[in-house]
Formats: C-alpha cells, sequence, structure tokens
C-alpha cells in the first residue's frame, strides 16, 4: 500500500477491465490524463480476479505502454473492521471520477454511481486535482488522450510478434492489397446492455465501400460467420472468412493490417480500425450502440 495515499506524488489510477478494446482505451485515457497534468500512472487490474464470467485477463503487459506501476488493489489485504477507516483515508486522499455514459446504456446497465448529463470530456480540466485522481470506467473515446494520440498508436504496438506460421500468410495477403477491408461483426447475445447492429447496416456500408474502392477484398472477423454467410450481401465481391484464435492480440494484428474497415459497435473493431497504418483508410461505423456519447473520429463514416 506504500505510495497509494501518498500526497506527496499526486497520480492517476486507472481501472484496467474487460477485454482487449476496453483495456486499450481505459489505459490511453490514463496516459493521456497523466501526461496532461505531468504525473505517476498507476494501473490497477484488481477486477481480473474476479471475472469469473468470462475469464479475461490483462493483455496490456504484451504492449509497449508506458507507465510508474501496475498493481492489483485487492492485495492491500484490509481487515473487515478496518475496512470503514481505509474508506475514509481513500476519501480524502483520492478523488474517483467515474465515467459519464450514454443515456441509454447508463439506464439499463448503471442505474447508480454514475456522472450525469453529457460532458463527458470533463476529466480533462474539471477535477479537484490536488487529491491522487482514480477513474472508474470504460472511457471509449479519442477524446480523452487526443494530447498524445500519436504517442498512444506507437505505444499500443506489441513488444513481441504475436502473428503464429499459420496466420502469418493472411496478414502477408492482407498486407499486400490496398483493398482490404476488414468487416468486423459483433453481435451481442444480451440486447439489455448492447445494441445489436443487423444486415440492414452491413449492407449500407458494403454498397457504401464498394463505390470507393476498386475491387474490394472483404475479410471477416467474427465469432459468428455463419451469421455473416446466411444474412450479409457482399454483391459478388471476394470474401475472406478469417477464424478467430484463442489470442485476441493475435487477431488484432491482422484486423489492424487491413486498409479500410466496417466494424460493429465494439471497442475491439474500433482499435483495430484506430490503429490501422493506411493514411486513406475509410472507416464506417454505426451511429447507435455505443457506452458513451461520441465514440466515433470526425474523420470515420457512420451509418
Amino acid at each position: 500500500m506504500r505510495g497509494y495515499f501518498s500526497k506527496k506524488d499526486k497520480k492517476v489510477i486507472i481501472k484496467i477491465m474487460a477485454g482487449l478494446g476496453n483495456q486499450m482505451f481505459q489505459y490511453a485515457t490514463g496516459r493521456g490524463l497523466s501526461d496532461k497534468k505531468d504525473c505517476s500512472l498507476w494501473l490497477d487490474t484488481f477486477t481480473f480476479k474476479h471475472d469469473r464470467s468470462f475469464n479475461r485477463t490483462f493483455l496490456l503487459d504484451k504492449y509497449n505502454i508506458k507507465y510508474d506501476q501496475i498493481f492489483d488493489s485487492d492485495t492491500f489485504s484490509i481487515k473487515k473492521y478496518a475496512k470503514p477507516i481505509f474508506n475514509l483515508i481513500k476519501k480524502k486522499s483520492i478523488s474517483t471520477v467515474k465515467e459519464p455514459l450514454n443515456d441509454e446504456y447508463k439506464k439499463e446497465v448503471f442505474r447508480k454511481n454514475v456522472l450525469t448529463g453529457k460532458q463527458v470530456y470533463k476529466i480533462q480540466t474539471d477535477f479537484d486535482f490536488n487529491k491522487t485522481v482514480e477513474l472508474d470506467g470504460f472511457w471509449q473515446s479519442e477524446e480523452y488522450f487526443s494530447n498524445i494520440k500519436e504517442d498512444i498508436c506507437k505505444e499500443l504496438t506489441l513488444k513481441v510478434n504475436a502473428v503464429s506460421k499459420q496466420k502469418m500468410k493472411i496478414l502477408d495477403n492482407i498486407k499486400q492489397t490496398n483493398s482490404s477491408v476488414c468487416i468486423g461483426v459483433r453481435r451481442y447475445s444480451d440486447t439489455t446492455r448492447h445494441f445489436k447492429q443487423d444486415e440492414d447496416y452491413y449492407s449500407e456500408a458494403i454498397e457504401f465501400i464498394s463505390k470507393k474502392i476498386t475491387k474490394p477484398v472483404f475479410y471477416v472477423f467474427s465469432i459468428e460467420a455463419d451469421w455473416v454467410r446466411d444474412n450479409i450481401n457482399f454483391r459478388n465481391h471476394e470474401v475472406k472468412y478469417v477464424d478467430p484464435t484463442e489470442d485476441p492480440c493475435e487477431d488484432l494484428e491482422l484486423i489492424r493490417a487491413c486498409s479500410h474497415f466496417i466494424i460493429s459497435n465494439s471497442s475491439y473493431y474500433w482499435w483495430g480500425a484506430y490503429l490501422a497504418e493506411n493514411k486513406g483508410k475509410i472507416v464506417i461505423a454505426p451511429k447507435q450502440g455505443w457506452v458513451v456519447e461520441n465514440p466515433v473520429p470526425e474523420n470515420w463514416f457512420t451509418l
């Protein structure tokens, strides 16, 4: 616990949770704020110990991220009778900022303990920085790290190549053409928490991008490939289905190698498109279904 409540070392503590896409947003937001306020960055990974539903793990250590400390706040071994004292000290020394969410998402999922209103970027300026700041949320917007977005793209590169020999041929094929289009399809089973994009969205996006690219080759990244085959009309263009692996980092390397993108309302596919190096990339994203109000960069198309 040494340094956690330190008044001399003001810090940004960011809770890291959920899948790779959300972890990237959380890291980028914490990095952006710590850079802007010139203070240290701590990554709190305690949630993975309790993720029994999805068994997700901390994946950012595979990337060239910059931080001061990775820690698990659950390791503080606080006796039950000491909890009130711990919480009181924390309240006085740490400002906890919870993310303002999209109104519909907030209504369905997080009924309590969230900021209200649509000022989704107020953390950049409007809080008490006489204390350490703890950020709790998904933070799915480029605006949270716009001050260092070039640095973020460099840091979210793998330390070691994650692409297997089996997938290397696919990667080479994707890189050999400037007409490769990633189709990132995620159809959420829990529609009370997530908006599900239907076939009309993908069909409209395919029609749109087909008018801008000569002979597009569509690469489908989805665990629901059968639904894609049965429901999406690719207008006689070449289509290749990429089987997902057990490693989301490997799959993301293939996704980000594509030249253009049609994505669902998924933080994972968002980062695949965002990290792609093609300067002339076309990215089509849905208007609906995101956790926050404004997640789509201005130079992307929305349908």
